[in-house]
This record gives C-alpha cells, sequence and structure tokens, in this order.
C-alpha cells in the first residue's frame, strides 16, 4: 500500500456529492490521522536521513495498512476530539436552555462576545476562567443547601419582595413553599432545594459542562496548543 494510493482514495472519496455529515467527520477524522503519521514519518526521515529512510517508510507503510482497517467508534472518536470546542458551548447553551438561570447565562454570553471572536480559539486564560466560574457556581448552590439559609419574604408574610437571609428568620420559607411570582433566587440559579433529587438536577448540568470542558483541555494538550495557540507561529497574524 503506498501514501499516493491512500491519498487518492481520500480524494475521490472528497468527490463524493452525496456525502452525510457524520461520514464527512469520519473522513476528516481519518485524514487528520493520516497527516499526524505523515509528519511523525518526516520528522525521523530528517532526524536519521538515508540511515534509517527504509526503515521509517516501513513503519509509514504499516501505520497506513492499520488506519485503513481502523474501526468507525475509532473514527467517530477522532471526529469528536477535533471538534470539542463547539460541543463545549452547545453543552453550555443547553444547559442554559434547561435551566433558564442567570448564573447558567453568563459563560454562554461571553462564548458570543469573547471567545467565538477569538483567532483561532480562546487562549487557555479563557478556559481556566470557565472552569473557575462553574466550579464556584457549583459551590453556591451546594452550599446554599445548608439549613441555616433560606430564602425570607422581606418585611411580611404577605410580601411579594423575596431576600436571601439565614435562619431563625420567622418570614423564611420553607423549601416546598409556592408562590404566584418567579422569585428572585430561581431567576440567579442559587435557590433551595426540596428533596435531594432536586439536588442533583440543580448540579448535574455544571457537572456535564466541567466534564466537556476538561475533554476540551485534554484535546487541546494533546494538540498542543494549550499554552501556545498555533497564532503565534500564523505569519498573518504577526502582519498584523
Amino acid at each position: 500500500m503506498d501514501t499516493v494510493g491512500f491519498e487518492e482514495r481520500f480524494e475521490t472519496q472528497k468527490s463524493g456529492e452525496h456525502m452525510s455529515f457524520l461520514a464527512s467527520q469520519m473522513l476528516s477524522a481519518k485524514m487528520m490521522v493520516y497527516n499526524r503519521v505523515q509528519n511523525q514519518t518526516k520528522a525521523i526521515v530528517e532526524e536519521y536521513e538515508d540511515v534509517a529512510i527504509e526503515e521509517a517508510l516501513r513503519i509509514h507503510v504499516k501505520t497506513l495498512d492499520w488506519l485503513d482497517r481502523l474501526p468507525t467508534i475509532m473514527l467517530l472518536a477522532n471526529a469528536i476530539m477535533s471538534h470539542t470546542q463547539v460541543i463545549v458551548i452547545c453543552i453550555y447553551w443547553l444547559v442554559l436552555l434547561v435551566q433558564g438561570t442567570l448564573v447558567a447565562a453568563i459563560i454562554p454570553i461571553s462564548f458570543i462576545i469573547f471567545a467565538l471572536l477569538q483567532y483561532k480559539r480562546p487562549d487557555m486564560t479563557y478556559w481556566l476562567w470557565v472552569v473557575c466560574y462553574t466550579q464556584m457556581s457549583m459551590f453556591l448552590k451546594f452550599i446554599f443547601q445548608l439549613p441555616i439559609f433560606c430564602v425570607a419574604t422581606l418585611g411580611s408574610s404577605h410580601s411579594d419582595v423575596y431576600v436571601y437571609s439565614f435562619q431563625p428568620d420567622p418570614y423564611c420559607l420553607s423549601a416546598n413553599a409556592k408562590t404566584s411570582l418567579i422569585r428572585f433566587d430561581q431567576l440567579l440559579g442559587v435557590t433551595k432545594a426540596s428533596s435531594n433529587s432536586e439536588v442533583v438536577r440543580l448540579l448535574i448540568g455544571d457537572v456535564i459542562c466541567l466534564v466537556a470542558v476538561a475533554i476540551h483541555i485534554i484535546a487541546l494538550r494533546r494538540k498542543g496548543v494549550w499554552y501556545v495557540s498555533e497564532h503565534h507561529d500564523d505569519p498573518y497574524c504577526k502582519e498584523k
């Protein structure tokens, strides 16, 4: 199996007019692994010159054979790992749509006004801020479940103004209290849960977001752009 034939098959597959989105993503993942192997082979050839050229080409062809037999699940995993930023953004927006709180809206808004405007992607500082903010929101939601904290009406049991308070406040509402208006604590997102299952419901969205960001950080580290982004070596950016 030669390199030229391998690339020609890729070009033939790319020229298909009715390729599905999933098939195109798997093809991109396959080509990404192929390019990585090709770059590694070139590095070996440049380092050892004529001494190891024959051995490097033998390993390269063997690797291409392995790539051609790569299972679909591995191609799907590579396609996912090459789009982790999009996945993170979609998950944060999905959590916002489900929860509909101000706390959950901060990071999705930051994606629009900052992250998506960065070339080629947000740097390490932004993602560390996302992690810290998500952890802080989880901490506030969890710590507010302690019995000492409560939501109370302001000055009267019939008042429609609600504030955060401490026990023992005679105007503290029970966790199951029903009100005709949306309370500010429910709008903010730091509210009292009436049961253990509701605590899980409050925190599960943040946990999923943290896992997604962790996977994205792993992908950036593997690509080598966690500490230094590609734009540092981009001649277009240097001209600017």
